[in-house]
C-alpha cells in the first residue's frame, strides 16, 4: 500500500516536470520568435539609416566643385548606388525610382565620364547587391548607361 501511494506521487512529479519541460520549450521558442522581430526591425533602420547617408551624400557630390573630376564622379555614382542598393534592401521601391531618375539624368553623356577599371568593377560588385531590380522603373536603362561608362 505505502509502496503504490509512493510510485503516484513518483509518478506525479514526473509527469508535472515533463509538463514544466513542454511549457519552457513552448516559452522559449516565443522568446526566439520577439528576438527575431526585434532584429529585423533593427535591421530595417540601419538600413534606412545607410539609405540617408548615401543621399545626402549623392547630393552633396552633385554639387561639389573640384579638379578632381573623375573622383567625383564615381563618388557620386557610387553613392547613388548604395542608395538605391540599400532602398531595394528595405522595399523602398519609391527611392529606388526617384534615385534611378537622378542618376540617368545626371549621367546624360556616360560615354564622357571615366573612370579607372577597379571603380567601374566595385560600382557593378554593388549593383550585384541590389534586390528587386524588375520591380524598379527605368533600372534597365541606368544599367545601359553605368555600362557605357570609359575605363582609364
Amino acid at each position: 500500500m505505502i509502496l503504490s501511494i509512493v510510485v503516484g506521487i513518483l509518478s506525479v512529479l514526473a509527469v508535472v516536470l515533463i509538463g514544466w519541460q513542454i511549457y519552457t520549450l513552448i516559452d522559449f521558442r516565443k522568446a526566439v520568435k520577439t528576438v527575431k522581430l526585434l532584429s529585423d526591425k533593427v535591421n530595417y533602420e540601419i538600413s534606412n539609416v545607410n539609405l540617408s547617408t548615401n543621399m545626402a551624400l549623392t547630393d552633396f557630390y552633385y554639387r561639389f566643385n573640384t579638379e578632381d573630376k573623375q573622383n567625383i564622379e564615381f563618388k557620386y555614382i557610387q553613392h547613388g548606388i548604395m542608395t538605391i542598393m540599400h532602398a531595394s534592401s528595405i522595399k523602398n521601391i519609391k527611392v529606388c525610382n526617384a534615385m534611378v531618375d537622378a542618376m540617368i539624368t545626371v549621367i546624360s553623356k556616360p560615354k564622357e565620364i571615366i573612370l579607372t577599371k577597379y571603380n567601374k568593377e566595385l560600382i557593378f560588385s554593388i549593383i550585384s547587391n541590389i534586390k528587386n531590380g524588375n520591380e524598379i522603373e527605368r533600372y534597365g536603362e541606368l544599367l545601359q548607361k553605368l555600362a557605357l561608362i570609359q575605363v582609364d
